[in-house]
């Protein structure tokens, strides 16, 4: 399953304004470093991801603030049900070294399996092994086993157990 787009015209209207390609490029700018008062938690870091989605000067400066989430913002995302996979999908590779943020966005109702693969990839041996417990999605999506073996931070015990899994 791919990640849907962010449809802007879901988010509040001051973040609409941020994302309109007509909208003041200062305000962009500051919306990058993620100075958007008044705006949620989950319209925060849609509207991040949106930025660091485009190629302009504001891209990366919007990466480098969604790797660097301040705690009580990111865990206040996290805890909404109807957080935007497209923002689960960002946020779960960037956070893929942390087990705590990880295990917040691998058993989001939101989380789909794309999402899931990229972490296995990049994850650390404590992530690894989160992953490894969901049984039924390895078996739905075969394509995380391939990437928690490939993953060299992934105990060699857990992707053969996995491969017999898979075999079974």
């Amino acid at each position: 399953m791919t990640v849907p787009a962010i449809d802007t015209t879901t988010l509040p209207g001051p973040a609409q304004k941020i994302l309109d390609p007509s909208g003041p490029a200062p305000l962009k700018a500051m919306a990058a470093k993620g100075l958007m008062p008044g705006l949620p938690p989950g319209a925060i870091l849609a509207v991040l991801v949106m930025l660091s989605a485009n190629a302009d000067a504001n891209a990366e400066t919007a990466n480098k603030t969604l790797e660097k989430l301040p705690p009580p913002l990111l865990n206040g995302a996290l805890a909404l049900q109807d957080l935007h996979p497209a923002v689960l999908d960002k946020l779960g590779p960037l956070y893929a070294r942390d087990a705590a943020v990880s295990e917040k966005i691998l058993f989001h109702p939101q989380t789909v399996p794309d999402t899931v693969v990229a972490m296995a990839a990049v994850g650390t041996e404590g992530v690894c092994e989160l992953i490894a417990t969901n049984e039924e999605r390895l078996l739905q999506v075969p394509s995380i086993i391939e990437a928690l073996y490939k993953n060299p931070a992934c105990r060699m015990s857990t992707a053969d157990r996995l491969l017999e899994l898979a075999v079974r």
